[in-house]
Formats: structure tokens, C-alpha cells, sequence
């Protein structure tokens, strides 16, 4: 009694990492869509620190970067499974959550998206890790 629980009684602890997703049936079209939409996302996500006179959020982050670096999945189910699965082989994760619906995103968009990953993205993590 008293200690701080990470997980169930006899359950491994949980850990994950949240992601933003983007898949469409290419590279560049998954590229293209997310460039879009992440300058959007930016700028709203940034707004109120700037609006006060905060300029850390100031630029906002290389987006082809962020996708190199893994912080962020975008492109064919190819290579977003790629993507998800250096995220849970590589490390100590045992879940990922994932956010498909940001920025300018469009509704069509959004709904391929999860449509890919739930039919190609996901089958090909499971059977890699």
C-alpha cells in the first residue's frame, strides 16, 4: 500500500511513444499531404506561445527530419510499417499510439490513412516484432 504502480499486478510496465501518421499509397504522396498539414499543425500548435512573447517554438522543425529521425511516420504502408516497426523492435516499447487527425489534414485523408494502417501498417508490425 502507498507505492506507485506502472502497470497491473503480475502485467509487465507499459510503455509507448505517440506518433503523428500519415499514409497514401506513395512516398510522395504521403510527403506532400503531411508537408501540408504539419505547417498548419505548427503553426496552431505554436500560436499562443508566440502570442505572448515566447519564441521557442519560433521555427517549426524540418519535417523530412523529423520523418528521417522516425518522430514522425509518414509515407506508403511499406514504409510506415518500416517506420513503426524500428520503433517497437529498437526499443523497450510495448505500445504505440498514434495520431492520424492534425493540421489542415482533410477528412478523406485522414480516413485512408487509418484504412492503410489498419490493413497494412499494423499486420506487418505484428509479424516483425
Amino acid at each position: 500500500r502507498g507505492e506507485a504502480r506502472c502497470s497491473l499486478p503480475g502485467r509487465p510496465p507499459r510503455f509507448g511513444v505517440m506518433r503523428h501518421v500519415l499514409v497514401a499509397p506513395t512516398d510522395d504522396e504521403a510527403r506532400a499531404l503531411a508537408k501540408a498539414a504539419f505547417a498548419d499543425h505548427y503553426e496552431s500548435f505554436a500560436h499562443l506561445w508566440r502570442a505572448h512573447g515566447d519564441d521557442r517554438f519560433s521555427t517549426a522543425p524540418d519535417l523530412d527530419q523529423l520523418v528521417d529521425e522516425n518522430r514522425v511516420f509518414v509515407g506508403s504502408p511499406s514504409t510506415v510499417a518500416a517506420q513503426a516497426a524500428e520503433a517497437v523492435t529498437g526499443g523497450a516499447l510495448n505500445y504505440l499510439a498514434c495520431a492520424f487527425a492534425w493540421g489542415s489534414s482533410d477528412v478523406e485523408s485522414v480516413l485512408r490513412s487509418l484504412r492503410l494502417f489498419r490493413d497494412e501498417v499494423a499486420p506487418a508490425v505484428r509479424a516483425a516484432s
